[in-house]
């Protein structure tokens, strides 16, 4: 029996060195599962923290064309109100100089309808005068008429032929 102690004791050495080995592949297997695992914590890490990096960078680029567009909308903004300025300035002058043409109608309109009445009034005195000679015409015809009834009837058998007025 001695040499089935051995045996055994072979057995045993043999199965304690394989346990050795196996625990120290195993180990070494951990070991190298937790550099894994670090390593990929880290890149994890390095992904996460450049993932970040990179949102702000977008927010930053998004925040800076916002600004852009907010500065070319405010630059449109302000050409367009001065525009609208100058086209204002350019109503208000051309207003204002209706407005004088139109302050001075009624004085116009006062001188005209005067030369108006005064023109009336001329034509009245001239249809006056007319009417008045008109009349002393006739009257003067009438005259006439019975002056030369008058020779007539004076000078009895003899014709006078009293020419005064061609009419």
């Amino acid at each position: 029996m001695p040499e089935c102690n051995c045996f055994r004791l072979r057995k045993i050495t043999e199965l304690n060195s394989r346990l050795r080995s196996t625990e120290e592949k195993s180990r070494a297997e951990r070991e190298e599962l937790r550099n894994q695992l670090h390593q990929l914590s880290a890149e994890s890490a390095s992904t996460k923290l450049e993932n970040q990096t990179l949102r702000v960078q977008q927010a930053r680029l998004k925040s800076e064309e916002y600004g852009l567009k907010l500065e070319i909308t405010q630059k449109e903004a302000r050409e367009l109100k001065v525009s609208l300025e100058k086209e204002k300035e350019q109503v208000r002058r051309e207003l204002l100089a209706r407005i004088q043409e139109l302050e001075a109608m009624p004085e116009k309109l006062r001188r005209t309808e005067q030369q108006l009445r005064d023109a009336q009034e001329e034509a009245d005195v001239h249809e006056r005068r007319n009417m008045e000679h008109h009349a002393a015409l006739s009257d003067v015809r009438h005259k006439v008429c019975d002056k030369h009834h008058l020779i007539y009837l004076v000078t009895g058998s003899v014709v006078f032929q009293v020419t005064l007025f061609s009419f």
